[in-house]
């Protein structure tokens, strides 16, 4: 993608298909969201994507930022599951005693 001039609002840019996908948070050209994207588009041929398109970039972005600012809280909520799991692991007999069949009373 390459900034080629500017205007009163922004940037003109040039960018194939594949960073456009990729910059609306699609994978490729080739994924579904994407081919769904471009077939909701009045008058959009397989090749191209008409000029005026407007593309959603800023959720995307909202997206990635609000992960990372979550990350160190995922990492810390993952080191407690993990301690919890091995808790859970050490305290957990290694041989169970099978419950009594239905029907049969234990002695008091």
């Amino acid at each position: 993608m390459q900034i080629i001039g500017n205007t009163d609002k922004g940037y003109l840019i040039s960018a194939t298909e594949d960073e456009l996908a990729i910059a609306t948070g699609h994978t490729n050209t080739y994924s579904e969201g994407w081919r769904k994207f471009k077939r909701a588009i009045p008058a959009s041929d397989t090749a191209r994507l008409p000029i005026g398109t407007v593309l959603n970039v800023q959720g995307v972005f909202r997206y990635n930022a609000s992960i990372a600012a979550h990350a160190d809280k995922a990492r810390e909520c993952s080191s407690t599951l993990r301690a919890l799991a091995d808790l859970i692991d050490r305290t957990t007999p290694d041989a169970v005693i099978p419950p009594e069949p239905a029907g049969e009373e234990t002695e008091a």
